[in-house]
């Protein structure tokens, strides 16, 4: 906590000194047609997602420009028949790049998807950090898709195969995460490895991990503007670190009895948040009935909060009783806001925190197997 704070401190001066750039895309499609437009967006497809520019077609041409204080991740929406309307369709036409100093090229026929880029040091990283991580996610997959060609209709939907998709769509997900820190390791001084770690703290993962990460960057990536907001983050997720004791707290069960998580100091507890709306959520709970079951007579229990709101009270106990959730629920139903998720410092679902019998995080974000193959290490 201290050697966050002390880094906050010494980067206050620093990012006074950014420096502003000009940038310039060119985009270059030679069969585009003629009423198409282009679109420069941040957070594409998420909820906060902003349209920073927009340019229509010059005989297949596309320019934006414009001035940065540091590098920025964005993504180039194509709409195709120019209907001035932004796509966000899985099937849009899309290509991610990083707005940097001089001038960026895009070169392609009739998509961006198969479209060139050539730009400067940060988008020659990012292109390579996107195809040694593809390559090797796609081949870490390659066992799962030929489960699938494999199976047919009935098999497909039955629920024991859907759980395996989901697990091992978390193990990818691990994977793919384990890649990221090995490259923001091996390149602490390109601006790609500062945008990953971003992300990477904005996601709720690990924040021992984050802070382990950010101290391996070069003191330059952290003069950057947006240094100090990123810190934060980071200062935030490491008061609730692997290693730190469980901030406790009080909410209702499904009764309005009040429940603490104090109550359950001498057991390993998993802390999970959750909501009735969740789709992730719920896809995840069959692992945690199994997980339970397996371990309730063990020293093991879970202990819910969920994130439904005022009006989603119903909701939240059709959903209990649905998936068949046989652990403590509560919530204050305050949504977002619930209290303990802020004090978790939840920013998505699902989260989860296993709590160890003297009341000690060793553990977060066990998704799939990978909470029964933890709990083994203590409980078998």
């Amino acid at each position: 906590m201290k050697i966050i704070k002390i880094i906050i401190f010494l980067l206050l001066p620093m990012v006074t000194f950014g420096q502003e750039f000009k940038f310039k895309v060119e985009i270059g499609l030679k069969n585009a047609n003629p009423k198409a437009m282009a679109y420069l967006v941040q957070q594409y497809r998420w909820t906060n997602a902003k349209i920073v520019d927009s340019a229509v077609s010059v005989n297949g041409r596309f320019t934006f420009a414009g001035v940065r204080d540091e590098p920025e991740r964005l993504t180039i929406v194509l709409d195709h028949q120019g209907t001035h309307q932004l796509p966000v369709h899985q099937e849009a036409d899309v290509l991610e790049l990083f707005l940097e100093s001089g001038t960026i090229r895009v070169l392609g026929t009739d998509s961006l998807k198969t479209a060139h880029i050539k730009g400067g040091s940060v988008n020659r990283d990012f292109q390579r950090y996107n195809q040694t991580v593809s390559n090797r996610v796609e081949a870490f997959q390659e066992p799962m898709r030929k489960m699938f060609d494999q199976a047919d209709d009935a098999e497909r939907s039955s629920t024991e195969f859907q759980h395996k998709l989901i697990n091992w769509f978390n193990k990818t997900n691990a994977y793919n995460d384990s890649l990221t820190r090995i490259f923001i390791t091996e390149n602490p001084a390109s601006y790609v490895s500062w945008s990953l770690l971003q992300r990477l703290a904005h996601n709720d993962f690990d924040a021992s991990q984050n802070v382990d990460s950010f101290n391996k960057l070069s003191n330059v990536l952290k003069a950057y503007p947006s240094a100090v907001q990123v810190t934060n983050y980071i200062q935030d997720q490491s008061t609730v670190a692997v290693g730190k004791l469980a901030p406790d707290f009080s909410q209702p069960d499904t009764l309005g009895k009040l429940v603490s998580l104090a109550d359950f100091r001498g057991k390993y507890v998993l802390l999970d948040f959750w909501a009735s709306w969740c789709g992730p959520c719920r896809n995840e709970n069959p692992n945690l009935v199994k997980a339970f079951h397996k371990y309730k007579n063990s020293n093991f229990t879970i202990l819910a909060v969920s994130l439904d709101g005022a009006n989603q009270r119903e909701a939240w106990i059709n959903a209990i009783h649905h998936d068949g959730l046989p652990w403590t629920q509560v919530a204050d139903l305050k949504g977002w806001k619930n209290e303990a998720a802020l004090l978790y410092k939840v920013r998505s679902i699902p989260r989860n925190f296993l709590i160890d019998p003297k009341g000690k995080i060793v553990a977060c974000n066990l998704r799939g197997p990978a909470l029964e193959q933890y709990l083994a290490r203590f409980l078998d």
